[in-house]
């Protein structure tokens, strides 16, 4: 949404979304050309490729963790129905993996 053009809600109702890679690439590339650095100056060229950095590697670790809590979900999954419907609790341990604790119908 462009300044003085709509009004407060109308990005909420019309979200966009970047993909951090397209995003990083392009800054990275903005600023390897100089035309980063012509735009904003020096430090704020600087800050903005550290921010699109930092973005790009929080959302490798978000997806990373999302796949692996969907592999957990499904194990879980298995796991239920191997055991007949019997509800099963976990905690994870990092270095043995999923222990069950305790089992109950």
């Amino acid at each position: 949404m462009r300044p003085n053009v709509g009004d407060a809600t109308s990005p909420a109702k019309n979200p966009k979304f970047v993909d951090p890679n397209t995003l990083f690439n392009r800054v990275n590339n903005l600023y390897d050309s100089g035309r980063l650095q012509e735009a904003v100056g020096e430090p704020g060229a600087n800050d903005l490729l550290e921010h699109t950095n930092d973005n790009l590697v929080r959302n490798k670790q978000i997806l990373r963790n999302q796949n692996a809590a969907k592999a957990v979900g499904k194990a879980v999954g298995v796991g239920a129905a191997l055991t007949g419907g019997a509800k099963v609790n976990h905690i994870f341990d990092p270095e043995t993996g999923l222990l069950p604790i305790q089992s109950s119908k």
